[in-house]
């Protein structure tokens, strides 16, 4: 969809592989642990942290700084499309269901102008499925994977399988903070300085739960040293974080034949 908890997790992701680039098991580009949190840290567990040589790095929006920034041709594009794992064999009377049961998948016989189908759910096996398509087909009959059709001729077969759909139907931007707390100035400077440059040089980036591309433009970055009362050594970096709504629709595609659906726009 697009949201801003996606925005934030993808964040999230991206900054945890800046801090450990060769894996969360092997040691930060700090060479101390790193907390990468969304939301504001918790003020007691901060305090905890610091003094254990523990830096966190937060990231959250930046409340009434956002505006619309929808400009793009609301069209539906794929987003996923599971394969076709079943197949339909006609040799004479019999009709085989060979490959694999996976779920989701609809099996069409045409006999004359009727037409008898059945969709696969999880737990089905290729003699489920010609059991329960051959109790749709008048006279029909079955033996483990095959249906014995009381007739052969005038039969055509299908599969068909969904296909997830999305469209951009609008663009926000949103100031997100990734925010540095740090024990000392040089691990706030290793953390600040890699963030900050891989968004700089990254600006456009996969928004994988929906398959659309954010952007990123930079904006500003403050610092803070608060010695006085925590010991902590702060570093605000502001992006604009361009992101999409999007909304889904799963489509029924039929995969064996020259038939093409044209979907509204």
């Amino acid at each position: 969809m697009g949201t801003i908890l996606q925005v934030e997790a993808h964040m999230a992701e991206v900054i945890t592989q800046i801090v450990y680039p060769h894996g969360i098991d092997s040691p930060s580009i700090t060479g101390h642990d790193v907390k990468v949190e969304i939301g504001f840290p918790i003020k007691n567990v901060l305090d905890t942290d610091v003094e254990n040589d523990i830096s966190t790095i937060s990231i959250y929006p930046i409340g009434g700084m956002e505006r619309n920034v929808t400009r793009y041709l609301r069209e539906w594009c794929v987003i996923s499309q599971p394969a076709q794992t079943i197949f339909l064999r006609l040799s004479g009377f019999d009709l085989f269901i060979e490959g694999a049961a996976d779920p989701e998948q609809i099996c069409l016989v045409q006999i004359g102008g009727g037409y008898y189908s059945y969709e696969t759910v999880f737990g089905d096996t290729l003699n489920t499925v010609a059991m329960k398509l051959s109790a749709g087909i008048p006279g029909a009959s079955f033996i483990g994977n095959v249906i014995k059709l009381p007739i052969s001729l005038d039969i055509k077969t299908f599969v068909s399988t969904y296909a997830l759909l999305g469209k951009e139907v609008k663009r926000q931007q949103k100031v997100y903070n990734m925010t540095v707390w740090a024990a000392d100035v040089q691990c706030r400077a290793i953390l600040g300085d890699a963030i900050d440059a891989y968004f700089a040089e990254n600006t456009r980036q996969l928004l994988t739960a929906d398959d659309f591309f954010i952007y990123f433009f930079y904006r500003m970055t403050l610092e803070e040293d608060m010695l006085q009362k925590n010991n902590i050594f702060k570093r605000s970096i502001e992006y604009n974080v361009e992101y999409p709504t999007v909304v889904m629709k799963k489509f029924n595609k039929l995969v064996t034949t020259d038939i093409n659906f044209e979907i509204e726009q």
